[in-house]
């Protein structure tokens, strides 16, 4: 009997230590190439990058076990490398753009230069070509302190004038014409009222004349008409006077 007894107990002790050897061997977390597992591998998720929380797509899973958490840091770095050096690359354009080559933003530089204008007439557009005064001429008069009928309507004096003395003597197809008058306009104001007048009949301004001290004088032609105006300022008012002889055109 001791005999069996002794090969029941050593059945029963060896189906034992089977059972922990089987159960020792299920829970063994070592690789079969015998390197210790590591945490990083462990722990972090195929693709994960860094521990702190960076995830750079593609670097877990081509990676071995107990060097993912060290490549998956150096991976995530070189990925914000490339924004951050976009980044200073995109402000460097933007300032190269306007200072580097000196194409950038500036004073624009005309391909030709502006036509040359000789007189104001070339200025007002359309000219009214009818003559300045018509045949036939009217007769010989003069007065003070008024304006004589007959006078030529592109002579008559400013706005805010007062004649002082005007007159009119017809030879031939001619037409002396005198005027003296006075304003409230400047002298300045006084011819360009006139140079507009006349640059709108065609009449074309010539090189100023000579003039005494302290006036201002312009002369105009048209086809044989020549007008000379000349205006000199009085305290606080201009006292302008007009010389012409006008050649007459047919109705």
């Amino acid at each position: 009997m001791r005999p069996v007894k002794a090969g029941i107990l050593r059945l029963v002790l060896l189906g034992a230590a089977t059972s922990l050897v089987l159960a020792g061997c299920g829970h063994d977390t070592t690789p079969a190439d015998g390197s210790s597992p590591s945490a990083g591998a462990s722990t972090s998720p195929a693709g994960s990058g860094s521990g702190d929380g960076t995830t750079t797509p593609g670097t877990g899973s081509g990676t071995g076990s107990g060097q993912g958490s060290g490549q998956s840091t150096q991976s995530g770095s070189p990925s914000a490398s490339p924004s951050a050096s976009g980044s200073s690359g995109g402000s460097d354009g933007s300032s190269s753009g306007t200072t580097g080559d000196g194409t950038g933003a500036g004073l624009e530089v005309p391909e030709a230069a502006p036509e040359t204008v000789d007189s104001l007439s070339e200025l007002l557009g359309s000219m009214d070509s009818r003559p300045l005064v018509t045949a036939p001429l009217p007769r010989p008069a003069s007065a003070r302190g008024r304006l004589v009928g007959g006078f030529p309507t592109v002579l008559r004096p400013t706005s805010a004038s007062r004649v002082v003395t005007s007159g009119i003597s017809p030879s031939g197809d001619r037409l002396q014409v005198g005027l003296v008058a006075s304003s409230r306009l400047s002298v300045t104001e006084v011819l360009l009222a006139y140079r507009t007048r006349l640059g709108k009949r065609g009449v074309v301004e010539l090189a100023d004349p000579p003039t005494t001290a302290g006036s201002v004088a312009g002369s105009f032609r048209r086809q044989g008409s020549r007008i000379t105006i000349t205006a000199t300022s009085e305290g606080s008012r201009t006292t302008y006077s007009i010389h012409a002889t006008l050649v007459a055109g047919g109705e």
